[in-house]
């Protein structure tokens, strides 16, 4: 007669005791171990959990018909034929700053915050990418990453403008003590 699979049993042949590991929150399943010649059944009082098979995993470059596409424009122009990351993702509030807070120290840590997207190094961007994923796995449902390759975009934007601006406000100060130095100078020499 087959063996038919139920849900409180597990037969093995190996004549090895058979361990269970505790899962967190879960009561230790109590079991009775019955053995003869080879096989090994196990009886248990609650139904074994059932693993959730692994996540879909999407290449960068999917053109997926599943996946959530790019929407035409440039990220942070919605004036000018482009559109709003936050109005077109449509997250809460609160997601959003979440997601983008997270992206943002990921480009500050693992790239040039003076070079654009372009002019980055691959292999830094596909870090950043792929810890992004991680943390985030909803950001697969973006077909080609658009959603993350725009939160880095427009970090890497604003970053470079601050640096620009902190390398202009130090150059003034710069100037404004040599003029102040060259002021003294001249007062103290009477002219």
């Amino acid at each position: 007669m087959p063996h038919e699979e139920h849900p409180y049993v597990a037969v093995t042949t190996a004549s090895a005791p058979i361990t269970r590991t505790p899962v967190l929150g879960v009561d230790r399943v109590q079991e009775k171990e019955y053995t003869r010649s080879r096989k090994t059944v196990t009886f248990s009082t609650e139904p074994e959990k059932k693993q959730n098979p692994p996540a879909m995993v999407f290449e960068d470059n999917s053109d997926d018909d599943f996946l959530i596409p790019k929407p035409p424009g440039e990220v942070g122009r919605p004036g000018r034929g482009g559109y709003s990351l936050f109005e077109v993702l449509s997250w809460p509030r609160k997601k959003y700053d979440k997601v983008k807070k997270f992206i943002n120290n990921l480009v500050e840590d693992h790239l040039n915050c003076d070079l654009s997207m372009s002019e980055q190094g691959a292999a830094n961007v596909k870090k950043v990418r792929q810890l992004a994923v991680e943390k985030y796995i909803f950001l697969k449902e973006y077909s080609g990453l658009w959603a993350v390759d725009d939160f880095i975009r427009n970090h890497l934007k604003y970053q470079k403008a601050v640096l620009r601006k902190e390398r202009l406000e130090k150059i003034a100060a710069e100037a404004r003590s040599t003029l102040v130095e060259k002021g003294m100078r001249r007062a103290s020499s009477g002219k």
